[in-house]
């Protein structure tokens, strides 16, 4: 699932936000798509203030984006993701 965020997410090569580290949660639905309003941010590493909520902005965008129908996760395990956390790593966001 990581990867195909990190398809989804662009960042600015010239922004501070471009070296940050984040981790999101947010919570899924059976069918694989996002509560959107439950993404939030869990912790973040190499940046402060505005930077972090630009690079926040630009993850929630991109796990939005990338879910078009649903997430294909196995319905079986849906108490296992239910509640996504994932790390959002600079080194693997498509660059512009």
């Amino acid at each position: 699932l990581s990867k195909s965020v990190g398809n989804c997410w662009n960042l600015d090569l010239n922004s501070k936000s471009a070296e940050i580290t984040l981790t999101i949660s947010a919570d899924l639905r059976p069918n694989g798509t996002v509560v959107i309003p439950s993404i939030e941010l869990v912790s973040y590493e190499g940046g402060s203030g505005r930077d972090v909520t630009e690079a926040f902005k630009s993850a929630r965008r991109a796990l939005i984006r990338c879910q078009q129908n649903g997430y294909p996760l196995p319905t079986e395990k849906y108490d296992q993701w239910r509640k996504l956390e994932i790390k959002f790593n600079p080194s693997w966001a498509k660059r512009h």
